[in-house]
């Protein structure tokens, strides 16, 4: 048993004492789908298993041509226009030797064999049959190779590294791997967290307080980050200022579910603040109880052991300005 270091530490002694806890925590991986991603954290580095783009592709809606066209006269000249590709076209194999080909392509439409440009529609003047068809075109500016095409690989090539071990998912990263087929991520399993409200004068936020109560906004903060986080969040009940209450709580089989514990209150020194006391209770690991801090300076840093394993406590101020920064500068950490 050790007794509650009550030592005031440096912020920079907090974080060391968080990390090499939070180390100790080994988390499993599972497989989840890519629309089921978003927020959980990536188990270890993914690379691209494909080229993208595939193949040339036009970036602009124009003429893809090929620009050896422009080394000669080209401004009083109608070029024949061999047809359309469209997005979805399959690209042209079959190499035309002939470099004045030109063909109307669209954004995303792969590039045909033989041409390696596009000029813009808005740089050309199309010449259209009656039924509408673009026959020719004559060029209003000349182009250079590659002008306005994407390039083979431009994004992503086979083996490039897209979101590295520890990354936290967005929604673009999720753009990108759904790009190159990865729709199965190996992801860390969420850590379980608790959260108990401590406090004989909290009233819910629904509720109208009496003369000597608050509203128990620390926790509905609390709640809302936890669920905003990479954690499955189990609410557990709210406790009285007692030691024994604590105790008792911790009895409960749900408490075997948890990695950590966060509790709300009765931290610092005063008469009420039970917290402290309870450590001893329970032959918990004590590593901080203050930290130079401000708001937040009342910090409960503990291992507690239960039935089946060791439980990372965390207890955070009960004001609630001071929870919101401890859950910044303590717990995310933490959980990093």
């Amino acid at each position: 048993m050790s007794s509650v270091k009550k030592n005031l530490i440096s912020y920079s002694e907090a974080l060391s004492a968080l990390r090499a806890v939070g180390s100790t925590l080994k988390t499993e991986t599972e497989m989840v789908s890519i629309d089921q991603a978003l927020h959980r954290t990536v188990a270890s580095d993914l690379k691209s298993p494909e080229t993208y783009p595939p193949w040339d592709c036009s970036a602009m809606d124009g003429f893809a041509v090929n620009a050896k066209i422009f080394e000669a006269p080209f401004a009083d000249r109608i070029f024949k226009v061999q047809g359309v590709i469209a997005a979805g076209d399959a690209p042209t194999l079959k190499d035309d030797k002939n470099i004045e080909t030109v063909w109307e392509i669209m954004t995303g439409a792969p590039i045909p064999a033989g041409c390696d440009t596009v000029v813009r529609i808005e740089d050309t003047e199309p010449q259209k049959a009656s039924s509408g068809q673009t026959i020719g075109v004559r060029f209003l500016i000349a182009s250079k190779v590659r002008k306005n095409v994407r390039v083979t690989g431009e994004d992503f090539s086979p083996s490039r590294t897209i979101v590295r071990a520890g990354h936290r998912l967005r929604d673009v990263d999720l753009l990108c791997l759904g790009t190159v087929g990865i729709h199965q991520i190996p992801v860390k399993k969420r850590l379980v967290v608790g959260l108990i409200p401590t406090g004989n004068e909290l009233v819910d936020v629904h509720e109208t307080p009496r003369p000597g109560q608050i509203r128990n906004s620390s926790a509905t903060f609390l709640a809302a980050a936890l669920k905003s986080r990479d954690v499955d969040f189990v609410q557990l009940p709210k406790i009285k200022d007692t030691p024994t209450a604590f105790v008792d709580l911790l009895k409960d089989p749900e408490i075997e579910r948890l990695d950590v514990l966060l509790t709300t209150g009765a931290i610092s020194m005063g008469k009420f603040d039970f917290l402290g006391q309870s450590m001893g209770a329970l032959n918990a690991t004590v590593h901080f109880q203050k930290a130079s801090v401000r708001p937040a300076k009342p910090i409960l840093f503990a291992e507690i052991p239960t039935a089946k394993k060791r439980l990372i406590y965390l207890g955070l101020p009960g004001q609630p300005v001071s929870s919101a920064v401890a859950m910044r500068f303590f717990f995310d950490p933490l959980l990093r």
